[in-house]
């Protein structure tokens, strides 16, 4: 049975960091500021945006865009041996001013 136009669901389309832009009459910078720097703007620009942003389905930034973009993933790998087998863990996110040396051990 075939399904008229009008049964078929749809898919709300996202919107894109320059879309939230145009509608509030700011820079794209901004518009990114307004996620990644919040302090930079006032509360109520950011408000604004951010309501612009879910107006049009923007979903924010996407951290693996940012990964790929950057070069940098923000995380460290662990490889070691217990017992003649070579194990490995990750970790993410790590703030910069902890380091791990052999004293940590």
């Amino acid at each position: 049975m075939l399904r008229s136009a009008a049964m078929k669901p749809t898919l709300k389309a996202r919107g894109t960091l320059r879309d939230v832009a145009h509608l509030v009459g700011v820079s794209h910078t901004t518009v990114s500021n307004a996620f990644s720097r919040p302090d930079q703007l006032s509360p109520e620009l950011r408000e604004k945006i951010l309501a612009a942003a879910r107006s049009v389905n923007y979903p924010g930034p996407n951290p693996a865009a940012r990964m790929l973009m950057s070069g940098f993933a923000n995380t460290i790998a662990l490889v070691y041996a217990v017992g003649g087998r070579l194990c490995a863990g990750r970790q993410q996110n790590l703030p910069h001013s902890r380091f791990v040396n052999e004293s940590s051990f």
